[in-house]
């Protein structure tokens, strides 16, 4: 844990190179091949319009945006879309920081449950924070089957007084 002040904030679409950044190191961090990254870069590119269209927020630490999530929101679930934290800030509370802020969201939206594919990485990241493994997501990449956690949080209802 970092003695550091970490802010949740709102990203704007003027974020969107520093969080594709932080989303293609972090993803690299796990050490997969070179070729593998180039074929998610895709999915890692966070734009403008991604940012403006979804729930995006990321994490500052003096002054630096070192983490960031992105939900969706179809009917009463939400889907975590992204959670990507700088390797460098690894383990100093900013990725928990981000999912508990990402909960609350979830609830303010209204939804009942969220839910992930998870990096097989991170599968005890989630679990330690409430999450539990529900099934896989299989796809093939250059020919060999992968497999992804899918795993789900139950929300409470928001009580409005």
């Amino acid at each position: 844990m970092c003695d550091c002040t970490v802010t949740i904030l709102r990203a704007q679409s003027a974020h969107a190179g520093r969080l594709s950044q932080i989303a293609h190191a972090a993803k690299s961090y796990w050490g997969y091949p070179a070729q593998w990254i180039d074929l998610w870069h895709n999915q890692l590119t966070i734009t403008p319009s991604f940012i403006e269209g979804n729930e995006v927020w990321a994490a500052e630490v003096d002054g630096s945006l070192l983490g960031f999530y992105a939900l969706s929101l179809k009917g009463r679930c939400a889907k975590l879309e992204h959670l990507w934290v700088m390797p460098v800030a690894i383990k100093q509370g900013i990725g928990s920081a981000l999912y508990s802020h990402a909960l609350e969201r979830a609830v303010v939206l209204g939804a009942n449950r969220l839910e992930m594919e998870s990096d097989p990485n991170a599968v005890g990241f989630y679990e330690k924070m409430g999450a539990e493994v529900v099934g896989e997501v299989g796809y093939v990449l250059e020919g060999q089957r992968r497999a992804l956690p899918l795993l789900q949080h139950e929300l409470p209802e928001l009580v409005l007084e």
